[in-house]
């Protein structure tokens, strides 16, 4: 059977060989750097565990990502009709609001706010040229809890415990990997070994004989 190609694998090599008496025997050479590689690229254990330092990773990036600079923004549009009994045509009113501005929480606690804002309000009962007014607003908010969510302890405890988990990931990766290894190479060896024992026991039979 013809080796199959795996994905980032070089292809096997198949060697026709030709006996004394005429038989030819297709022959892979294999060395010990190619049974490792193609063991641990078609290991389904690694596979699976190969999973869990990446997923372990994201989770520290996740914990760490509380901490970036956040870009928000909203808008809001009121409208409204007032009716009165002395007039004829109900008064309307339009209020639009804009609001952007960042957020960060540092790894103290400190949550700061940093907004620009601005309001367009217009009402039909107001003069030609005060019926549309315009107010900006800009606002820095900033808040430092002293006992309850402050301080490094708390705010980096979740990115703490991804970093071992992400450690203890890796190395139960590595010992996978270290086990595939040694099991390759208890058997490659056993396999060398199984055919110079059939040489020597081919020889035998030949000087006996």
């Amino acid at each position: 059977l013809d080796p199959a190609p795996r994905e980032g694998v070089a292809p096997l090599k198949v060697e026709e060989i030709k006996d004394a008496d005429g038989t030819v025997r297709r022959v892979v050479r294999l060395s010990l750097e190619d049974a490792i590689v193609r063991t641990l690229a078609g290991s389904p254990a690694i596979q699976v565990v190969s999973f869990d330092p990446a997923i372990s990773r994201e989770d520290m990036v996740q914990a760490a990502a509380a901490f970036d600079v956040l870009i928000f923004g909203n808008a809001r549009l009121e409208k409204g009709d007032r009716k009165r009994f002395a007039s004829t045509l109900p008064p309307q009113t339009d209020v639009r609001n804009f609001e952007t501005g960042l957020r960060q929480t540092l790894p103290t606690g400190t949550r700061w706010e940093l907004t620009w804002g601005a309001t367009r309000d217009w009402d039909s009962r107001g003069f030609s040229t005060s019926a549309t007014k315009y107010e900006p607003t800009v606002g820095l908010e900033v808040v430092q809890p002293l006992l309850r969510g402050g301080w490094l302890d708390f705010n980096l405890g979740r990115l703490r415990i991804a970093r071992l988990a992400h450690k203890s990931q890796m190395q139960a990766f590595r010992s996978e990997v270290e086990g595939v290894i040694t099991e390759v190479y208890r058997l490659y060896w056993q396999l060398h070994q199984a055919r110079r024992e059939l040489e020597i026991q081919q020889r035998l039979v030949a000087w006996s004989t």
